[in-house]
């Protein structure tokens, strides 16, 4: 025993206290206190603490009560609490049980920012039935549930959850007790709780009945009185014990034999005859299952008079029972088959066939949206023939006529109107033109001008395409399905697109690749929603800023000293501007506490400072500063003009207020002379 357990405070007017003071007084009293508890009490529930659930939950909740452990801690909890469970759990048997636990709580507001208060604050888990680290001295058992494969709770008879593994705290006594009565109490009604008394020398007295769940050995006496009914029972009789002589007339009668009692083993051939049956005795509920089968049915015994009406039925056909054997040809007609009893799965593969089919009698009415696909096809079986002249496509080409040759610009205009004429095909190049369609031969001078210049209009609603470009084939070598290239001028694009309303001017499918700088007016990503994605789109916008910033952000947990290692990527001191890297920390939890970091002298790993196992989130951000980067960084802010767009041109003209003939890539003569050449 430590020294200062034997001394209790002496307080005096005048006297100066300190903390060790406080300190001495506490650890006194609660080692006076669990002493108590520890030596003259055994651990286990003192009152509450019932634990009530169903099967089916994923929970379970634990009510106000006090327990004590075998430390002498006094665990109390003060409300009702849940308690879960984690996927370690599932497809096991555990316990409920609850163990003391204390944590400094309530930071000072003014002065030193230490805790003022210790929480003793009761800790309810679940743990494994044989977990040999939780005795069951410190970790009271509350409850035993039984948890499925899926964490939810299952029944455990007699009752769920089951509480009979609870122990409950009581007097420890000597080895010796002396007392003048021990009553116990009937919480029912104590006017009826049974009770012990000395009622003469040497004999102890019962005021109420006994029950014995095991044997009762009478040594040198005798037992008295009257026995109960059925207080002997078959275990109780030896064998033989009991015969013809030692029975009353009419002592054993139907109630007194047990069932099955009486078996065939039991009872001579021919005993029991029909003489001996009561009419109807044998009933459908006395024959044992399959106990008349075909066997024990004389052929032909059973004809169609026998059978009731409706006694044939699905249910009493095994299944297969009428095949086609059992069928005569021609005796099941259209009459005879339920509307929609020939379906696809009652068909045998291949048993409707073209020759089965007669000409004419399968029209578009008769076949479903879609019933013809391109399997459904035989090769080459839709042919040009087939088509009439409404589905044919006329190819009308000009171009500007240099001689012998087909040199210039080439402008195809597709036309799938129902006058359209013959379908033209064949390579376009170099050499003379041939074929329908008027050769231009007065040169087109425009200001804008194209190298490929397509349109295809109509009525039809299938898909269009302006310009379709399509590369492959071969081992090596780049392949491009549309290559765009521009120089001179002052604004040029590669690739230029253009949409009226609100569709794109560009659609990828598939992964884009910019060698250089993306610019944008705006950017956002859209997905299908992900709660409702038939019906609901989702959009969020980007992270704009005049940085190019990265990120990188995470979780770290403190040690016992309160401090943590965060490593930054091996490339993060080359990718960015480092020295000019911030850091934002935030502290997680209930209680609030002060976070603070340090770099390391290379920036490859900043160390975090604050409360001893506590834990806490990161964002780092860092400008990029690498060679990529410097190559393709544009100015935030920057005047119009020499290369930067033309002084005077908007690049969003209608979102100011001014006309799109006002924008950086507007050409008054796009329009119309798209209208004149293609016309």
């Amino acid at each position: 025993m430590p020294e200062d357990m034997e001394k209790r405070l002496r307080y005096y007017t005048g006297q100066f206290l300190q903390e060790n003071d406080f300190n001495d007084e506490q650890h006194y009293h609660l080692d006076r206190q669990r002493r108590h508890n520890r030596l003259l009490h055994t651990p286990g529930i003192a009152e509450g603490l019932i634990v009530t659930g169903s099967p089916g939950d994923s929970e379970v909740n634990v009510q106000p009560g006090t327990a004590i452990d075998a430390e002498g801690h006094a665990i109390v909890l003060a409300g009702n609490e849940i308690v879960t469970w984690t996927n370690d759990f599932h497809n096991r048997e555990v316990f409920v049980v609850i163990s003391y636990e204390e944590e400094a709580t309530d930071l000072a507001t003014e002065g030193v920012r230490e805790e003022t208060r210790w929480h003793e604050r009761p800790r309810l888990q679940v743990i494994a039935i044989d977990d040999p680290d939780k005795p069951a001295n410190t970790f009271i058992r509350l409850a035993r549930l039984s948890i499925d494969s899926s964490g939810e709770l299952q029944a455990t008879p007699p009752e769920t959850p089951d509480l009979s593994v609870r122990s409950f705290a009581g007097g420890r006594l000597g080895s010796e007790v002396e007392l003048d009565k021990l009553t116990l109490t009937y919480t029912t009604d104590p006017r009826n709780s049974p009770s012990f008394t000395a009622g003469d020398d040497n004999r102890a007295d019962l005021q109420g009945s006994l029950q014995i769940d095991g044997n009762l050995d009478v040594v040198n006496g005798t037992i008295q009185g009257n026995l109960a009914n059925n207080s002997v029972r078959t275990a109780d009789l030896r064998n033989l014990s009991v015969t013809e002589a030692k029975l009353a007339d009419g002592a054993v009668t139907e109630a007194k034999l047990a069932d099955n009692s009486v078996s065939q083993a039991k009872i001579q051939d021919g005993s029991i005859n029909s003489a001996k049956l009561a009419n109807n005795a044998v009933t459908l509920n006395q024959l044992a299952d399959n106990s008349v089968n075909g066997f024990k049915i004389v052929n032909e015994s059973i004809g169609t008079s026998e059978l009731a009406n409706g006694a044939v039925n699905q249910v009493k056909l095994s299944n297969n029972s009428v095949n086609a054997a059992k069928i005569q040809n021609g005796t099941v007609g259209t009459a005879e088959l339920a509307n929609g009893a020939v379906t696809q799965v009652k068909l045998a593969n291949n048993s409707v066939n073209a020759a089965k089919i007669q000409n004419g009698t399968v029209g578009t009415v008769e076949l479903a949206n879609g019933a013809v696909t391109t399997e459904k096809l035989v090769n080459n079986s839709v042919t040009q023939d087939k088509l009439d002249s409404s589905t044919r496509t006329r190819v009308d080409r000009a171009l500007q006529d240099t001689g012998d040759t087909a040199t210039g610009t080439i402008n195809i205009n597709i036309d799938v109107s129902p006058s359209s004429g013959p379908i033209v095909t064949g390579p376009i190049g170099p050499g003379p033109i041939t074929g329908p369609g008027p050769i231009v031969t007065t040169p087109i001078v425009i200001t804008t001008t194209y190298g490929v210049n397509s349109r295809v209009r109509g009525n039809g609603n299938g898909t269009k395409y302006g310009v379709y470009g399509r590369s492959e084939g071969g081992d090596s070598g780049s392949r491009f399905g549309v290559y765009g290239f521009a120089r001179d001028g002052q604004n040029r694009y590669g690739v230029y697109g253009n949409v009226s309303g609100g569709g794109y001017a560009g659609y990828f499918s598939g992964n884009v690749r910019v060698n250089g700088t993306l610019t944008k007016t705006s950017g956002n990503f859209l997905i299908d929603h992900p709660l409702d994605p038939l019906n609901k789109t989702l959009r969020h916008g980007f992270v704009e800023s005049p940085e190019n910033l990265c990120l990188y952000r995470g979780k770290v947990r403190l040690d016992d000293r309160g401090e943590a290692i965060v490593t930054m990527p091996s490339y993060f001191a080359a990718l960015t501007k480092e020295e000019e890297a911030t850091v934002t920390l935030t502290p997680i939890g209930r209680k609030p506490f002060l976070v603070s970091y340090e770099w390391n002298p290379d920036y490859t790993a900043l160390r975090v400072f604050g409360m001893a196992n506590a834990e806490v989130s990161y964002l780092v951000m860092a400008d990029r500063d690498d060679p990529a980067i410097l190559q393709h960084r544009q100015p935030v802010e920057q005047e119009k003009g020499n290369g930067n767009f033309e002084k005077g041109k908007l690049l969003n003209p209608e979102a100011y207020g001014y006309p799109k003939t006002m924008g950086v890539d507007y050409e008054n003569e796009i329009e119309p002379q798209m209208e004149e050449v293609l016309s």
